[in-house]
């Protein structure tokens, strides 16, 4: 009780201090004469807040009183359970208790807090004494990480085994991970055994039970089930009798009943024998297939034999019968299933018989052996741990040591520096690889930045989410409502005579139905982004440890709030540190904010100068973001929250009366223009490409976009005259219906290797917007299609006609990579930095069983050969992006050397306001760097080294262009 009242007073301290301080700072800006009254609200909100956070870390952290009730009841479906927080602790309690002693991962005892004792104890007992050189070792913000990492990979621990608890009192215990794991490495052996038996069968004499008048208790014992077992495939009856054996062994491991067993298996067989019958002889007609179908996928054997003896009548099947065949095949899979005794060494018998002895009675049972059962622990263990819902670092991530070991405290939290999913020579090579190290350090320095939570742009994102009012990426808190028959005039939709009404009627409600399950997802995905900003809100500064996907590209490893994500997300995250605007701070922030806006395709100064004309409307913004009039401005931004978090800086550096000294940490951001075809340009030393690009300097930017949607415009004129009506009536379908961002999507992706039916998609997605049905309706859904594949051929005609230079360099990739293809390997190549890589594309051995008990899908890549289209189509792309990794990774080794706060999403390039024009240097230097240095030359080199088979095979690299890369350094909208 006392601590529930401390937690209570805590949270109305952190509340009124929040809602004082935001107060006061509102009020401050609407009398936006009086700097002073601005800054002391802004001031008084700060200071409240971590004063309340001061007083004590064990409530849940609210930015207004009523706020985390509104975040426990909108938990997606309005019927759902409302769940607290989980990173507050109270969930975690409620399921701690789940874990058993035998997967317990509690590193820390208390799950309250973490004292130096205890975490001294832990890292002595794991030996981990490496950790003690930590910077941070030994202080409150070291153990309190040491407890978030120890409780995330509990809850998640948890969380696993409340599913495996729920699945094994259903009877669903066959279908959890670690037993799925053990079945499919039982099913080869299986299908042997059960062949073998069907031979041995097959050769004495078997009724056909699907005769008529053939009567089962005339024949002898072994050819009643024989007869059975014969009429269905092997594989078939190998997945029945897993799956229904080890699900009721998972239910009682020591002591599952025989007869029940056998009795549930000789049903399961029973189900699927009457299936294949009605197959087999046309008797779909005597039975309610839609119910059985329903039914299968239910996997309700009982009610399938109830409906199969209403339409077909009664049946030749007894309970006799149904315990003998299944005890034949629980038979089959006791000889059969093994499992590796790890104290020995060897493969053990998995399951066996023995007779229990109760109140003077026999009964055979099922055991499941030591073995088995510590496999089963053991697998539970591996997959509980696999997606630990970990949060930003409150410290500095340690080091990548090997490919290994970096960024989190505790091993199980750690992972692999590369997302390389479940491509085995990817991880040897990472391991392998010695020459990885300043990739470490690149990736060290890019997680060293602290960030911290904007913590007034988080309570008006919470305002917005708690009035409901759905704006930008706020979804809404109630679902559309489903149309039902009566809103048709009818009681049945089966009632609509005509055919087109009928169908319009299905479109409109299933179009409901999936708008509320993105609603659903979306809801989630908001409050898991509000749930860990309100728990990083508590600190000043935390951190994003960094791996790498296999091309090299840098990821954020905490999910849900990290600077990759949406606008929302962004907007709440700031720099920890501030730094006074100077002289050109201000103007870089609405330049910034321009960009925000879309108005990015003038001048600097232009932007500059578009921001101060609407400088009324930004200190209004600031000053009360969810009045009317101000939505009506930040909402119009292409990155609404982001501008809104913009308003508030410059708001704030004119209200203090002294913009340079202004301390601001905001993220200011410089992004590639057309960043694919900059490095595609480079490749080939194309000027023409170049100039489109912004690699060669301009008064104002180049828009490549611009460009297409002319060329595009231009052949859409020529077609509308042209003979051929194939040509001449899509042209005129578009015309007057092309800008550039029709073609922008298409344009971006064509050098990632876009096709043309992806192309279409995009383009299609575009025009349904503006005069599909969600436009203006002037296009039905098949001129749309006809218009978008038109478009689609002629977007990419017009890319390649433009971007000649980047188009030779993409045909050499991908006839290099169809040349080694060709051979059976996989394309493979090393980054400028020394990071090794493999395409994973490989076919898949894909093999199906279903029956009506469980479906299976085998899935295998081991010894398969690799897929050489999709070698071919995908090596452009991955190149490339394994060089703007690389020029990334560049970037922030030289300029997080100097002491400067660096942030990258691919090609974007953030840093603080005062900094831009430092970062903007490097990153060109960098670039030039990066493609001064023979690649492609490298790359044929490193091919012919790895293959020698391809000497003389491979084509030659594309003549070069005459591009001085040097321009690249004083080329003012390279980056912009």
């Amino acid at each position: 009780q006392v601590l529930q009242q401390q937690q209570q007073q805590q949270g109305d301290v952190r509340a009124n201090g929040v809602s004082e301080g935001v107060n006061g700072a509102v009020n401050g800006h609407r009398h936006h004469h009086d700097a002073g009254a601005a800054s002391v609200g802004v001031n008084g909100a700060t200071n409240g807040y971590n004063g309340g956070v001061a007083g004590g870390m064990l409530g849940v952290p609210s930015l207004g009183r009523d706020f985390d009730e509104h975040l426990l009841v909108h938990m997606g479906k309005q019927q759902q359970t409302a769940r607290p927080n989980p990173y507050s602790g109270m969930l975690y309690k409620e399921k701690a208790e789940l874990v058993p002693e035998g997967l317990r991962m509690t590193f820390v005892r208390v799950a309250e807090a973490a004292n130096q004792a205890t975490v001294e104890e832990e890292v002595e007992r794991l030996g981990l004494d490496y950790l003690r050189s930590h910077p941070d070792w030994g202080s409150e913000s070291f153990n309190r990480q040491w407890f978030l990492e120890s409780r995330a990979v509990e809850f998640s621990c948890a969380n696993y085994m409340d599913k495996v608890n729920q699945g094994t009192r259903r009877g669903a215990g066959s279908e959890l991970p670690v037993v799925s794991r053990l079945l499919m490495s039982w099913y080869k052996p299986m299908v042997s055994a059960m062949e073998k038996l069907q031979d041995d069968l097959a050769a004495t004499w078997v009724p056909d039970l699907r005769k008529e008048g053939t009567e089962f208790e005339r024949v002898e014992f072994a050819n009643v089930y024989g007869a059975v077992l014969v009429s269905l495939p092997a594989n078939v009856l190998a997945i029945i009798a897993m799956h229904d054996v080890m699900a009721m062994v998972v239910q009682r491991p020591q002591r599952a009943n025989f007869n029940q067993i056998a009795h549930k298996l000789g049903s399961s067989v029973q189900a699927e024998f009457e299936m294949q019958r009605i197959k087999t002889e046309g008797l779909q007609h005597r039975v309610q297939m839609s119910l059985l179908g329903k039914l299968t996928k239910a996997k309700d054997v009982r009610k399938i034999l109830k409906v199969v003896q209403r339409g077909l009548g009664r049946t030749q099947w007894n309970e006799k019968l149904r315990v003998q065949v299944g005890a034949a095949l629980v038979r089959v899979l006791l000889e059969t299933a093994t499992v590796r005794d790890e104290a020995s060494g060897v493969s053990v018998q998995a399951l066996s018989r023995k007779m229990m002895y109760k109140d003077q009675k026999s009964m055979g049972v099922v055991v499941a052996s030591d073995p088995l059962l510590d496999t089963i622990t053991r697998g539970h263990l591996d997959f509980s741990l696999l997606d630990p819902k970990l949060l930003p670092m409150l410290i500095r991530p340690l080091q990548w040591r090997s490919a290994d070991e970096g960024n989190y405290l505790a091993p199980s939290s750690v992972g692999f520096v590369m997302r390389v999913h479940g491509c085995r020579e990817q991880v040897t090579l990472c391991r392998d690889n010695k020459g990885m190290e300043r990739v470490f350090d690149a990736l060290d320095l890019i997680a060293s930045t602290p960030w911290k939570i904007n913590l007034r742009m988080l309570y008006w994102v919470q305002e917005a989410w708690k009035k409901d009012l759905a704006i930008a990426d706020i979804p809404a808190h109630r679902d559309v409502d489903v149309p039902t028959p009566s809103d048709f005039g009818v009681e049945s939709l089966d009632e609509i005579l005509d055919a087109d009404k009928r169908v319009e009627a299905w479109r409109s409600i299933a179009k409901a139905k999936r708008t509320n399950m993105n609603l659903h997802s979306l809801r989630c995905d908001m409050i898991n982004k509000l749930h860990v900003a309100v728990e990083m809100g508590q600190h000043e500064c935390f951190f994003l440890p960094h791996n790498l996907d296999f091309r090299g590209r840098t990821y954020p490893v905490p999910p849900h709030l990290n600077q990759m994500g949406s606008d929302v997300c962004r907007g709440l995250l700031t720099f920890a540190e501030g730094k006074p605007l100077g002289g050109r701070g201000l103007y870089n922030l609405r330049v910034h904010l321009a960009n925000l806006f879309g108005a990015n395709k003038i001048t600097f100064d232009e932007r500059d100068q578009w921001s101060q004309e609407r400088n009324d409307q930004v200190m209004a913004t600031a000053s009360d973001p969810l009045s009317e009039e101000s939505l009506k401005f930040w909402l119009e931004a292409d990155d609404p929250w982001q501008a809104l978090a913009t308003c508030f800086e410059i708001s704030d550096a004119i209200l203090s009366g002294d913009p340079e000294t202004y301390v601001c940490s905001l993220p200011v951001h410089q992004d590639g223009s057309c960043n694919g075809l900059q490095h595609y340009a480079a490749l080939g030393l194309d000027v023409i490409g170049g100039e489109q690009v912004n690699l060669v300097p301009g008064e104002k930017p180049s828009d490549p976009y611009t460009t297409v949607m002319k060329r595009v415009i231009a052949l859409v004129e020529q077609d509308c005259e042209d003979d051929d009506e194939d040509i001449r009536i899509p042209a005129r379908l578009v015309k007057g219906k092309i800008d550039r961002k029709v073609v922008k999507q298409t344009v971006m992706t064509t050098v990632y290797g876009v096709t043309l039916i992806g192309a279409k998609d995009q383009i299609a997605n575009r025009l349904h917007e503006k005069f599909g049905d969600t436009g203006d309706k002037t296009l039905t859904e098949e001129e749309v299609s006809v218009a978008a594949l038109y478009l689609a051929k002629t977007t990419l005609k017009s890319v390649g006609d433009i971007f000649v230079g980047a188009r030779d360099v993409m045909d050499y990739l991908r006839e290099v990579a169809s040349t080694v293809a060709g051979t059976g390997e996989a394309v493979k190549w090393t980054t400028p930095l020394g990071l090794q890589v493999i395409q994973p594309y490989k076919d898949e051995k894909r093999h199906e069983v279903k029956t009506v008990v469980q479906r299976v899908r085998l899935v295998s890549r081991e010894g398969m050969p690799v897929k050489k289209q999709k070698q071919k189509t995908a090596f452009p792309p991955n190149f490339v992006h394994s060089l703007d990794s690389t020029h990334l990774l560049m970037t922030a080794l030289e300029y997080c050397s100097r002491g400067k706060t660096f942030a990258g999403v691919h090609d974007s390039y953030w840093t603080h306001a005062c900094d831009v024009d430092e970062l903007a240097a490097e990153l060109r230097e960098q670039f030039v760097k990066l493609y001064t240095l023979p690649i492609l030359e490298n790359l044929e080199e490193e091919l012919l080294r790895e293959y020698p088979q391809l000497e003389g095979k491979l084509p030659p690299i594309p003549r070069k262009g005459d591009l001085d890369l040097n321009v690249v350094k004083s080329s003012p909208y390279f980056f912009s």
